[in-house]
């Protein structure tokens, strides 16, 4: 029996393309990217003991003496600082974004304990009723500098020439009092105004106290 030629080439083509979609999926399912879990992960449970040690060894602290010294009946400490997870990869990509304009290379990111004011007039911006007086988080990259033996907050500064330079914000605060630069020459990477609440008592669906999980 003679073979088509004709016929023989579609076979082998065929055969072909057979082979390289099988591929197209092989390649595809080994180029596909698993996250592993980071190390700073920690168990559901371990994270509600130390929710449940905050409460009962410092959120009570502040609550009792706080209460006695300014004679506020209803205050009750921050025991959640949220942050809007589209403002927070939109915060990371500005400092990846501004610290590679500097040159420098964010190692870690800090985050502060710090208060609202009581009242308006101390900040650039305006204390929402709720905030003030309250306990906050700011977000601070933080990278190691010649002078220092660890990692310290910076902010970038404005250079005339249109160059950006890292600062160690210590540096930053020194210059701006002593008027050798102007704040509007400083680009700050501090991220703040992000949500608060008090332990969520009435949400039984969260971390909560002791008392909560009955």
């Amino acid at each position: 029996m003679k073979l088509n030629p004709l016929l023989f080439i579609i076979c082998c083509l065929a055969l072909f393309l057979s082979c390289e979609e099988d591929n197209s999926i092989v390649n595809e399912t080994a180029n596909s990217i698993t996250t592993l879990p980071p190390k700073n992960i920690i168990p559901v449970t371990d994270a509600n003991i130390m929710y449940q040690e905050y409460g009962a060894e410092r959120a009570k602290f502040l609550e009792e003496n706080l209460i006695k010294k300014s004679s506020l009946n209803s205050y009750q400490a921050t025991r959640t600082f949220m942050l809007d997870f589209q403002t927070l990869k939109q915060y990371i990509t500005y400092i990846e974004q501004e610290s590679l304009n500097a040159g420098v290379n964010i190692e870690s990111l800090g985050f502060y304990f710090s208060k609202y004011p009581d009242n308006n007039g101390k900040l650039s911006f305006e204390i929402k009723n709720q905030n003030a007086g309250a306990e906050t988080l700011f977000l601070n990259p933080m990278a190691t500098f010649n002078t220092d033996s660890e990692s310290v907050s910076y902010a970038i500064q404005k250079k005339k020439n249109g160059e950006s330079r890292a600062v160690p914000v210590g540096e930053v605060l020194k210059l701006i009092k002593n008027k050798e630069i102007t704040a509007n020459e400083i680009k700050s990477l501090a991220g703040n105004h992000g949500g608060k609440r008090p332990p969520p008592s009435t949400i039984t669906t969260d971390y909560g106290d002791e008392s909560d999980d009955n």
